[in-house]
């Protein structure tokens, strides 16, 4: 897969996003759940896809590549939040 796909990619998710936000007339960033979801819908149609037409490694290759992120978010969250949290911060000072 070329660089410039992914590239290409940025422009249409910063139109999709300003674009719904545009759209129903508010500029605060809203509750994440509804996009959480809809990526976890289509990568649960890419694995079935790629499952069903027999690409196992390339499933595989997916499901352990986003675990990985996974991973890595949630223990940077986790050190984020421990270091920075708001009881800590006011707890200080």
């Amino acid at each position: 897969m070329p660089l410039s796909n992914f590239a290409g990619w940025l422009p249409v998710g910063w139109a999709t996003v300003g674009g719904y936000v545009w759209a129903a007339g508010d500029t605060r960033l809203g509750s994440p759940r509804p996009g959480i979801a809809l990526y976890y819908v289509v990568l649960a149609v890419n694995l079935t896809v790629t499952l069903w037409i027999g690409e196992l490694l390339i499933a595989g290759a997916g499901i352990v590549v986003h675990m990985a992120v996974g991973l890595l978010l949630y223990n940077v969250s986790r050190v984020t939040l421990g270091r920075w949290s708001v009881e800590r911060l006011s707890a200080t000072s």
